[in-house]
């Protein structure tokens, strides 16, 4: 025989379940926060990252030190 428990949460919720609208219904049974992947790169590029695309092979104080530094070891 089920449990008492059961019967009162069923007794309860089971007629508000026919008032709801499907919508209202997957909003129960799904999770309010559905996990995402981190995305790393906008689809268009902003002015800064194309700046930045745009100076690459050019000598920079920061590349300059870091080909010395490599140099070095």
């Amino acid at each position: 025989m089920a449990d008492n428990s059961s019967l009162t949460f069923l007794q309860f919720f089971l007629p508000v379940f026919f008032f709801l609208s499907p919508s209202h219904l997957l909003s129960l049974l799904l999770p309010a926060e559905i996990p995402t992947v981190p995305i790393y790169y906008l689809a268009k590029p902003q002015p800064r990252e194309r700046a930045w695309r745009n100076q690459r092979g050019k000598k920079t104080l920061l590349s300059l030190t870091l080909v010395r530094l490599c140099e070095e070891t």
